[in-house]
Order: C-alpha cells, then structure tokens, then sequence
C-alpha cells in the first residue's frame, strides 16, 4: 500500500484529518501523487488508474454497486466523524420544526439540547 501513488483531498479537508490519522496510527506512510480539492475529481482519477485513495463510504456506493470502483474498509478503522443538528434559536420556533426535534429528543433521549422546547 505504501507504494501505490496516492490520491488525497486537500489539506484542511476532514477527510484528509481523517485518512493521515488513521495512517499514522497504523504506521503508514503514503506516496501522494496529488492533492485535489473534490471528492469527485478524485473518484475520476482513481478510475483512470492514476492512483488509490481514502475517501468516505458514502461517497462511492454508486461506484462500488456498479463495480466502476472496488471498496474495502479500512482495517482498525474507528468512525470519529460526527454530525449534529443544527437550527437558529428563534423566540418562535415552526412546529414542524419543533415536531422534528422532539422526535429526535425521543430516539436520543440521552443527547444534548441547547435549549429546551
């Protein structure tokens, strides 16, 4: 693997956070043969055989289904990308919106509010 030319997101990126922590843990040194800004001009590349990469599952499922690309998980990879809800803390809130909270409240009971509704 550490001989394959690698195709990497650019610097900043969370992806790229992501990817050299999980090769620096694992003791992996990657040959980067170019650094490149979009998720999709990397799956391009990768499919013209310029190079392997690390890129978030989600991203190439179409791919990996139609065979365009081969997937593998990355061994001793643990998931530390997160994600929350976020909305503006208005003095009236739409009641869809506060339906959707609540409902998210209910499968979370246990996750943090800002504020109570």
């Amino acid at each position: 693997m550490q001989s394959e030319p690698f195709l990497i997101h650019e610097a900043g990126s969370t992806s790229r956070e992501l990817a050299e922590l999980w090769a620096q843990e694992n003791q992996l040194r990657w040959q980067v043969r170019m650094e490149l800004g979009a998720i999709e001009t990397i799956k391009e590349a990768t499919k013209h055989n310029m190079g392997v990469s690390v890129l978030p599952y989600r991203s190439v499922v179409r791919e990996s289904e139609t065979g365009e690309l081969l997937v593998r998980e990355l061994p001793g990879y643990v998931n530390r990308r997160h994600i929350c809800l976020v909305y503006r803390q208005d003095d009236i809130m739409p009641y869809p919106v506060q339906s959707f909270i609540r409902f998210l409240q209910h499968q979370r009971p246990h996750a943090k509010s800002p504020s109570p509704l």
